[in-house]
């Protein structure tokens, strides 16, 4: 990821995922993004299967 930060610029930005920023803590929790890199991997393992 060194060579291509660019690259995964738009994981935890979509709208579905939820932060929560408080004085004594964060939460991130990546729903849109985690769905998203699920059905890209899921095509590609699936490509590669047959």
């Amino acid at each position: 990821m060194h060579l291509a930060p660019w690259l995964l610029n738009w994981f935890g930005k979509l709208p579905g995922d939820i932060r929560i920023e408080s004085e004594r803590g964060k939460v991130f929790i990546p729903i849109t993004s985690m769905i998203i890199v699920s059905i890209v991997l899921t095509i590609i393992v699936n490509i590669f299967k047959r």
